[in-house]
């Protein structure tokens, strides 16, 4: 049997597996990348032809109406590069996207049929409603496919605590080893400084 040295540990620990958050799928990836490249095409759009947008609603071509419609292509922007941005590596960063854009699909959504059911004398924008909804669904479909995979998944702030308790693990055993390492010494010390007895 293997004699142990005065400075093995007394306690093996094992560290901790560090838990791999699932990688965003190859669909997945399209889905996002075709819902950002949807997102900045349509605000591109509404910046540069926003009259077409408001021919739609047979709204009067208005400085106010141009600068509203200006804010919503700005926003439609900035959702396309928010999803564009976000890290593949990290879900829960698209997901994060994926619901902010989907919340503000679906407020467009219902703003738009608001309009329509209380405007009687405004164009029917069929088109532009069922494109909304059409994306928003998209958006939901991605979403829901991440939801099903990252049900095991580990937020950010599980993953700082499992980081934090390794260091202290870490520390907790280099002190041990340590303090073991000076008993070692101090006893090598003690056997050196003791003299033998003379031979009878």
């Amino acid at each position: 049997m293997e004699e142990a040295s005065p400075t093995t540990p007394l306690i093996r620990r094992e560290e901790p597996k560090p838990h791999v958050l699932p990688a965003v799928t190859r669909l997945q990836y399209i889905a996002t990348a075709v819902i950002a490249a949807l997102h900045i095409v349509r605000g591109i759009a509404l910046l540069v032809c926003p009259a077409v947008a408001l021919s739609s609603f047979a709204e009067p071509t208005s400085s106010t109406a141009f600068f509203f419609t200006s804010l919503l292509g700005v926003r439609d922007i900035i959702l396309g590069g928010l999803l564009t941005l976000a890290d593949p590596r990290r879900s829960y960063e698209i997901h994060r996207a994926l619901g902010i854009a989907l919340f503000s699909d679906s407020v467009d959504t219902f703003v738009l049929i608001f309009v329509v059911a209380c405007s009687a004398h405004l164009k029917n924008p069929a088109p532009e409603i069922i494109s909304v909804v059409l994306l928003a669904v998209l958006e939901h479909l991605t979403l829901w496919s991440f939801d099903e995979e990252d049900d095991d998944g580990l937020s950010p702030s599980q993953q700082a605590t499992i980081q934090v308790t390794r260091l202290d693990d870490k520390r907790l055993r280099l002190g041990m080893w340590l303090e073991e390492l000076k008993q070692a010494e101090s006893l090598q010390e003690d056997s050196l400084s003791t003299p033998e007895s003379p031979a009878s």
